[in-house]
């Protein structure tokens, strides 16, 4: 790797490893889960062992938005410029695959075509990913500039604040709201409406920083895969444990965003994605074709939400067994083999407009020094 100072950042070309492309692609068929659990309401229609075995499921998978953004905290965080080709590309696919789909959904079901309602289907909350990753985009080098000019000690430090702020103590104060059924007391570090189930810039920074000290501190460099491994069972059992008992507290079929234990920025939810990080960063492998799948994560993420309405989730659920499983399984790998597919013809149309904004900084952090 070529490495340049400059501004006391490191600037360094990340090379892409398969490993992380991996977990790349395991993030994105895990938020298909998420959604199928929920969107699709796998959860409230299945019963029994295939009721727990969702749950289960769903412990596992809650991660899967953090992994995104620790996995750009971790290759992201030795730059220092940020250009517009990102940005601009992510809301084109965006706005292009749910116009798309909007329009062939109005059409197959004899609906009118409403171009207000085209554009409204593009806003959050469905999409507030979108948004917020663009957000923390454009923040990220201040970030950066910032950890990397502290010692190893210091990020340390710093992160410790950080999760104790916004993790630990927001997950007490809305966990103690769920025990006597409460409204938001208004307590939060994060704000009013308290965590917000990690829906915010607050938890996408936390996740983000975490990311970038995992590789600036180079942890879990000699820890055995054995040990990380079990410390990820243990993980996972303690989720599906929280899960249970707020099942208790919580009324019948409500929705999973109201479950504390599902929290992007609960301190589980945060330790399960690190380790699974440190697992996948050390998996030294070298694949083309993994790191061509991986490129298609985006599109999944996106065209999944229009997709899943359409699986009659409630009907296999129902079912249960084995049936649900498989209509679980093969939807996942259908949505994200038509998700590369349509990343391949759009990344091709794209790719000269990419190209163009890809020349024009939005700003660098060199460039905003005072001069003498």
């Amino acid at each position: 790797m070529n490495q340049v100072a400059k501004g006391g950042i490191q600037i360094t070309k990340p090379v892409r490893k398969s490993g992380v492309e991996l977990l790349r692609i395991l993030a994105a068929c895990a938020v298909i889960v998420l959604h199928y659990n929920g969107m699709g309401k796998a959860l409230i229609s299945s019963s029994s062992l295939s009721h727990e075995l969702l749950v289960l499921l769903e412990c596992i998978c809650v991660c899967a938005v953090n992994l995104f953004i620790m996995i750009s905290g971790y290759f992201l965080c030795k730059s220092d410029k940020r250009t517009w080709d990102k940005p601009v590309y992510l809301l084109i696919l965006l706005s292009i695959i749910v116009v798309i789909s909007y329009i062939s959904g109005a059409c197959i079901g004899g609906g009118k075509v409403d171009i207000l309602t085209a554009i409204h289907s593009m806003i959050p909350p469905k999409n507030y990913f979108v948004l917020l990753y663009v957000t923390l985009y454009i923040l990220s080098p201040f970030i950066n500039l910032v950890l990397n000019n502290l010692s190893r000690r210091g990020r340390t430090v710093f992160l410790i604040v950080l999760v104790t702020l916004f993790a630990i103590y927001t997950t007490l104060i809305d966990s103690y709201q769920i025990m006597i059924k409460g409204q938001p007391m208004g307590v939060s570090t994060v704000g009013a409406w308290g965590q917000q189930h990690g829906y915010t810039i607050v938890g996408f920074v936390l996740s983000y920083v975490i990311g970038a000290w995992l590789r600036l501190n180079e942890v879990g460099k000699n820890t055995t895969k054995r040990k990380l491994l079990l410390l990820l069972v243990i993980t996972v059992l303690c989720l599906y444990g929280w899960f249970k008992v707020e099942e208790l507290f919580l009324l019948k079929n409500v929705s999973l965003i109201e479950y504390n234990a599902l929290s992007y920025t609960n301190p589980l939810v945060l330790l399960l994605t690190a380790l699974l990080m440190v697992l996948f960063t050390n998996v030294n492998i070298n694949s083309k074709l993994i790191n061509s799948l991986a490129k298609a994560t985006f599109v999944c993420y996106i065209l999944h939400l229009q997709i899943i309405p359409f699986l009659n989730v409630p009907f296999y659920a129902s079912i249960g067994g084995v049936k649900l499983f498989a209509h679980l399984t093969a939807s996942v790998v259908a949505i994200y083999i038509l998700s590369w597919l349509i990343w391949w013809v759009l990344d091709y149309i794209l790719k000269p407009i990419n190209r163009w904004f890809g020349r024009y900084s939005i700003y660098s952090i060199e460039g905003t020094k005072d001069r003498a």
